[in-house]
């Protein structure tokens, strides 16, 4: 799990954390833990287990694909939310 920053200009910054693997048993509590916690939350999971994480709709981003390959991992550090 890595953790990041984000520099607003309104107020203190926004803990960021990515989750590969978010749609397993250890990473649903992860994602639940971190979001309690007021964390911004990314997940990387396979595209077949996204409908796991549906009760976090709209509370999380998702980054469907393979956990295994580098290029899905490092796509949301392209963005505004680094994995």
């Amino acid at each position: 799990m890595e953790t990041g920053q984000d520099q607003g200009a309104s107020g203190p910054a926004r803990q960021k954390v990515c989750i590969v693997g978010a749609s397993g048993k250890l990473g649903q509590y992860m994602v639940q833990h971190a979001l309690d916690r007021g964390y911004e939350v990314a997940g990387v999971c396979r595209e077949t287990s996204v409908p796991k994480l549906d009760r976090f709709q709209g509370r999380i981003t998702l980054h469907p694909g393979a956990t295994d390959d580098r290029d899905v991992i490092k796509e949301p550090s392209t963005a505004a939310m680094p994995c």
